[in-house]
Formats: structure tokens, sequence, C-alpha cells
């Protein structure tokens, strides 16, 4: 189990020698097989490799130890986080000018992920919380693109709920709340979360791993609160109209998504919402890759068949029958009670501003002939897609009923409405370009966050010079320990 992180570390360790051996051009392949190298340890048979690694027997404040452990539900969660890996470095075969430090953050980053998803209790998952954010910056450094301050505060508010959760977890206090809000934050829930991943693709695999491990936070702990219901529908139906406003960007796609896993998860199971999302957003990044449009400009054609990673992830995230978006829908609403008919009057026209979205942009695709390491990129993705589809049960625990045998008529009519209703959105209804601007800027919430982006920035800023001070660079430190040393000694 911990096999696979050791391998990634090691990875760490060999590509900075690797890059003054070998070429350039060859860090990337490299990577890509310590990535396969971490993935096959975590396939290997469980006799080879411990099922729970305990590090330490301390016990600090509470009984609980920091260790490691992994079962059915971390399994999935890892193997779908090394395969974004192995397509990002698929991918990033045929760029030019990657540096090493690129992979070796890449790397740091999947071990985060793989420590967080075997994290076997909430003081484990702290310090998990903690590595995966120092993971998170040190690839911001690779990137011009910065998370924003907003963003970067409330992942230091998400570890704090998460700790307050695990000192509640034995007191008899309520601790779902602190739970919900941990869960909400990591998960990086509309409006927690704008990263501008449609300008930066070298973003995608940070936003996905990041994501997915508050998706498996979601999975695991499933906090029974009322603010997951609204704020995953509020997601949900502002992330599908920014997508249908926008043409379906993988942007607002992923807001849209990862609000319907959240509402998923406040009345059923999320793990085919959760897995669904991580899939079908790594195909629809990976069809993004500045190479393709290149060689579109130049008049360079493909067969339309070249298109069809990108049928199946829009075609997932639609949810028609034998996909796993399906699956998780019928999930929804088969969970949703009687007296929940608001919830599912918005999530269907969610669905349908998303399906209208996904069909704009698969008309507004062109195929392209793409690399061969774009093709081994995008396999990694779309062939466990494509089992899961068909086979769901690999994915979740226990049979899963027999989804065309048992469901109803009425069933069955909201199922398929949102498709339908996707295509006659697109084809009769039309939004005028400034309304669609002002629409979008307004619930992006630009002139929101960028003045609370230059507030935080000078609390920074201040908190720096308080620490500097208090570090004793200058006499005011000092000052300040004795002040503080009088008072708890001898006030």
């Amino acid at each position: 189990m911990f096999t696979s992180v050791l391998v990634l570390l090691l990875g760490v360790l060999v590509i900075p020698i690797l890059d003054r051996l070998i070429a350039a051009r060859r860090l990337g392949f490299s990577a890509l097989l310590i990535a396969g190298g971490a993935l096959l340890s975590l396939l290997l048979p469980g006799g080879k490799s411990p099922s729970s690694l305990v590090l330490s027997p301390w016990r600090p404040l509470m009984e609980s130890e920091l260790a490691f452990k992994i079962d059915g539900l971390a399994f999935v969660f890892a193997v779908s986080m090394l395969l974004l890996g192995l397509t990002s470095f698929s991918l990033s075969l045929g760029d030019e000018g990657v540096e090493a430090r690129l992979y070796v953050a890449r790397l740091i980053l999947l071990a985060a992920g793989l420590s967080f998803v075997f994290s076997a209790d909430l003081l484990t998952l702290c310090f998990s919380w903690i590595f995966l954010e120092f993971a998170l910056v040190l690839t911001e450094a690779t990137s011009s693109v910065r998370r924003p301050h907003a963003e970067r505060m409330a992942q230091v508010l998400g570890v704090l709920a998460l700790m307050m959760a695990a000192f509640l977890l034995d007191s008899g206090l309520p601790f779902q709340t602190f739970l919900a809000l941990a869960v909400l934050i990591r998960i990086g829930i509309y409006p927690l979360r704008l990263w501008k991943l449609a300008e930066a693709r070298s973003q995608a695999l940070p936003y996905l791993i990041s994501t997915g491990s508050g998706l498996y936070l979601l999975v695991r702990t499933q906090p029974s609160s009322g603010l997951l219901t609204a704020l995953g529908l509020m997601a949900f139906l502002i992330g599908s109209m920014l997508a249908w406003l926008e043409g379906g960007s993988p942007r607002f796609v992923a807001i849209s998504q990862v609000g319907y896993a959240v509402l998923v998860g406040s009345v059923a199971r999320p793990l085919a919402a959760a897995v669904n999302l991580l899939l079908c957003l790594g195909l629809l990044f990976g069809q993004d890759r500045p190479e393709a449009a290149g060689q579109l400009r130049e008049g360079v054609r493909g067969e339309p068949w070249q298109r069809a990673p990108l049928a199946l992830a829009l075609v997932s995230l639609i949810g028609l029958p034998f996909t796993l978006g399906f699956v998780s829908r019928w999930l929804l609403y088969n969970a949703l009670p009687p007296q929940s008919l608001w919830i599912l009057v918005l999530s269907l026209l969610a669905e349908v501003m998303l399906s209208a979205s996904l069909l704009r942009r698969w008309l507004a695709s062109s195929p392209g002939r793409l690399p061969a390491a774009h093709w081994a990129g995008v396999a990694f993705l779309a062939v466990p897609l494509l089992l899961f589809g068909f086979f769901p049960p690999l994915i979740r625990e226990g049979a899963l009923p027999d989804l065309f045998h048992s469901a109803e008529a009425a069933l069955w009519a909201i199922l398929l409405s949102p498709p339908l209703g996707g295509y006659v959105l697109h084809r009769w209804c039309k939004v005028p370009a400034p309304l669609s601007a002002r629409l979008s800027s307004l619930l992006e919430l630009d002139w929101l966050y960028e003045p609370l982006g230059r507030l935080l920035g000078n609390a920074e800023a201040i908190f720096l010079g308080i620490g500097r001070a208090i570090e004793g660079r200058s006499y005011v430190g000092w000052a300040l320990l004795a002040v503080f040393l009088f008072l708890l000694f001898l006030w």
C-alpha cells in the first residue's frame, strides 16, 4: 500500500539526477515510468505490501495514532489519482522545454494525494492535508498561474475545521458541522474555489488531485448536514449555467460537477459521481491541448473517430445509459424522498443547461491528428471509464440493482429528459452575447475576489511583519515575549 508513495518519493530524488544524465525530452518518459511503477505496486497482491502502517504510537491530546491504511474505497481513489498522473505525464511527452522541477512537483503532488486517501484517522488526515497544501504550493512555483488568496485562506480554515472535528469526535459534542465545513472547503465547492483552469492547462492535475482528495473525504465521511444539500444544489445550478453561457468550458463543467457530487453525497453514496467527475474532467482537459489547436490552424485534419475520447467524456457527463454518469444519476433520483420536489426540479434544470453546454462544445470541436502520446494518455482514463460504465459494481460496495428492470417509467422519464431538454435549449434558445457576458461576470465573482485578494495580500504582509517581530528580529519581539512571560507567571 504505502509502497506506491515511497516509489513516488524515490522518483523525486531520481528525476534531478536523471536531469544531469539524459536529455530533457526524456525526463517525461522517466516520470511516466515512475508513476507506472507506483500504480503497479498498488495493484500487486495485498500480501506483498502491508494493508496498514503505523508511523508513530504518539497520542497527542486524543487517543489517535499517526497511521495509514487501505481499503476498497481508498484503493479506488488512489488508482484514479495515479491514472490522472499517468495521463498528465503522457501528455507532457510532446512538450518542449519542460523542466525537471515540473515533474518533481507533480510526483510530490501525487504522493501527497495518496497519503491523503490512505490516512487512517482524522489526526493523520490533518497532517496529510498540510502535506497536500505544501505540494500544491510547490506545483504553483512551476506555473505562472497562482491560486486566489481567498482559496489559500479557505484551506487554512479547512484544516482547522478538521482538527476541531477530530477533537470533538469522542467528546459527545456535535462534530458533524466542522466535518461538513472541512469537506466543502477541501472539495472546493463554488464559491470557494475559482481556479482559472481554462487559461492554464498545467493547473489541471493540481486541481483534479485537490478536488479528488475532497471527493474522497466526502465519500468516506458523508457528513449529515443540510448545508451540503443547499451548497451542492447551488453550485450545480450556477456551474451549469456558467457552462451553458461559456460553451461548455471545462472550468465551469468542473464547478457544476463538484456541486453535483456534493448533492448526491447529501442523499446517496456519491462514489460513482466522484469517479465519473475525475475521469471525465481528465479527458476534457486532455482534449484541450494547445498542440492540437495548432495543428488544426495549420489545416491538418484527422478522422472523426479521433474525437471518441471527447465523446465518451461528454456522454458520461450528460449521463446517458451504460455510462458511469447514468449510474450516479440513478442513485440520486432514486434516493430523493417525495417531499424533495424542489431539489428534483432544480437539479433537472441544471442538467438541461449542462447537456446544452456539452452539446455545444461537441459541435464546436473538430477532429485533429494527434500524436501517439496523446492517445496513450487518454487511454489511461477512457478504458476504466468504459469498464465502470458497463460494470458499475466494480467501484461500488455490494450489488447494484438492475437498472433496466427495477426503474419505473417515471424514473426513466426523469433520467432521459435532461438530454432531450438540453438539445431543445441548444437549438432554440440563444442568449445574447452582451447579456451572457454580464451574467458570467456576475456569477464568476471576480468583482468580489479581486478586492478580497488585495485585502488578504495586505493582511499577509501584516502577519509576516508580526512574525518577524515575534521571531526576535527586532526589540519589539523580545518586549512582547517579556510581557507575555510576566502575565503568564506573575499576574
